[in-house]
């Protein structure tokens, strides 16, 4: 269980349009940001996000809170893990007694990212080898970087 103090200190340091700005892309309007939820599908934006307020809401389905509730919803993981999350993004080092179930998700969305990141970039290396194939789909190399794409060889073994 973490104490409602740190908690307080986690959400005081944190910014809640740059922790949703991690996920979800903001403009600005007024003294809000706006965006379109992930909740739920929509073709306007009705997610505002206060950062005086330091919460969000969404006019279309009704979710909202403060930041560690969305990296909670966002990423469906429990709320200890979620403040882990928002605290590590600014280095906020707070010792929390958790339970081994705690541990256990914690350690393994840490190993799943890092085990889809070297896929990605093992992927992201053999681009040489589609490189006529981007060139044909008139795909630019910034295009290639920006959104980390891949080339997969034939086959099962293959990574």
């Amino acid at each position: 269980m973490i104490a409602q103090d740190v908690l307080n200190t986690i959400l005081s340091a944190s910014d809640i349009v740059e922790v949703i700005n991690d996920f979800v892309k903001l403009q600005k309007k007024g003294i809000n940001y706006i965006g379109n939820c992930p909740f739920h599908n929509e073709k306007t934006a009705s997610l505002v996000v206060s950062p005086t307020k330091k919460i969000y809401k969404c006019f279309g389905c009704g979710a909202g809170g403060n930041a560690i509730n969305f990296v909670k919803e966002h990423e469906k993981i429990s709320y200890p893990a979620a403040a882990r999350y928002v605290a590590d993004k600014y280095n906020i080092i707070f010792n929390q007694k958790e339970t081994n179930a705690e541990l256990a998700e914690y350690g393994q969305r840490d190993r799943l990212k890092n085990i889809n990141k070297w896929a990605s970039d093992f992927f992201n290396s053999n681009c040489d080898e589609a490189s006529e194939y981007f060139k044909k789909r008139q795909i630019s190399d910034e295009i290639i970087v920006e959104f980390e794409l891949g080339f997969a060889k034939d086959g099962w073994n293959f990574l």
